[in-house]
């Protein structure tokens, strides 16, 4: 529900009259008249944090990882009712699939076992269900791959419930399923966002740390490969402010676990041109270069997240324009439209700041002096 900006109605809250989208409208309006929430307080991050104030957004933002980690529940909310809802939602919440292998709290279990389970019919809803754009939202990763996931996150839709935990079960069963009605032998089609949460939620998702060596590890690395974990997988994630495509990878395990100090912080003072800078430095800066990791890894990541082209004109003259020399430090940084001051001492923003166009190869690294920057060593 995270800032959908068309108000369609009002609640309110001690008093005071606060506009909310229709989304958020909906789940309210459907959880009072189904006691979907049983008298639990409840909270929501459209209501609980204040859209309107970028230093609010940005402290909370940063907290919001501890609360779904520490949720005694949450709540998906997927919409009304749709004419599949009802026998998908149905049919989840009935089932009783703990008896189905020895290890119960394992996600997996069910395979060729689904047509004694579900109907032909109520498969093709689950399917349907799983193409439900909720799970394209950038924000539902902190909410669901962070919250527990096997107990306590419950998909609810109109006057329906279901557990999470059961649909991500029949999701994997799924993959090698081919229901008896499909034409050519052909297995169900689960929705690409879904199927991409299964991994998410199992842990699975390649993040490339097979690769680091000892060396690497201890030189802070695994930044660099939690982040392109994250572009890879997690890029093409719907939000309305770009930003939100780093600021809701931040509290994910394996990018906080890289970041122990929290370098890297949402600030929504920053321009998108910013907060590529600051993610360039971040992973550029203050790490000798891995034997598996080039300067074109980080540039993707950058491009997959913000859509900035690191070695374009346009951001290369943007960075030249933002130059500051600080004589008495004897290093240069960027001043972006935050006033933030972001280390520019990394290769690929000297090389740019240098070169322009990255069509030419960094050679040796050094910089000449009248662009300001203090030299690599």
């Amino acid at each position: 529900m995270w800032r959908d900006p068309a108000a369609a109605g009002h609640i309110y809250i001690n008093g005071s009259r606060l506009a909310v989208a229709a989304n958020l409208l909906s789940f309210l309006q459907h959880s009072i008249e189904h006691d979907l929430l049983q008298g639990r307080p409840v909270w929501i991050d459209a209501v609980c944090i204040s859209q309107g104030d970028d230093m609010e957004k940005s402290v909370q933002v940063q907290q919001m990882w501890k609360i779904y980690t520490h949720a005694a529940h949450v709540f998906v909310w997927l919409g009304p009712e749709e004419d599949h809802s009802s026998v998908a939602l149905e049919s989840l919440a009935s089932a009783k699939l703990d008896g189905e292998n020895e290890e119960p709290d394992w996600i997996g279990g069910l395979e060729g076992k689904l047509e004694h389970r579900f109907s032909d019919t109520q498969l093709t809803a689950i399917t349907t269900l799983s193409r439900n754009h909720y799970f394209s939202r950038m924000w539902i990763l902190q909410e669901l791959l962070l919250a527990d996931a096997q107990r306590g996150v419950t998909l609810c839709m109109g006057r329906l419930k279901a557990p999470l935990w059961t649909f991500l079960r029949v999701i994997v069963a799924m993959r090698v399923y081919t229901p008896p009605s499909a034409a050519s032998g052909q297995a169900q089609s689960i929705g690409y966002f879904a199927d991409l949460l299964v991994h998410g939620v199992l842990g699975s998702l390649e993040d490339d740390f097979d690769l680091l060596d000892q060396e690497d590890a201890a030189q802070g690395v695994k930044a660099r490969y939690a982040w392109r974990s994250c572009a890879l997988n997690y890029a093409q994630h719907a939000c309305f402010d770009p930003r939100d495509r780093v600021f809701a990878l931040l509290g994910l395990a394996n990018v906080r676990e890289s970041d122990p100090n929290g370098l890297l912080q949402a600030d929504y003072t920053m321009t998108v041109d910013d907060l590529a800078t600051a993610l360039i430095s971040h992973l550029d800066c203050g790490v000798s270069s891995p034997r598996y990791w080039t300067n074109h890894d980080t540039c993707d990541v950058v491009q997959r997240l913000l859509n900035v082209k690191v070695g374009s004109a346009e951001f290369t003259k943007w960075l030249r324009a933002r130059l500051y020399w600080n004589g008495e430090r004897g290093q240069g940084s960027i001043v972006g439209g935050s006033g933030r001051a972001i280390n520019c001492t990394g290769k690929i923003l000297q090389h740019a700041l240098r070169y322009g166009p990255a069509e030419c190869p960094f050679k040796d690294g050094r910089v000449i002096k009248e662009c300001g920057i203090h030299p690599v060593e």
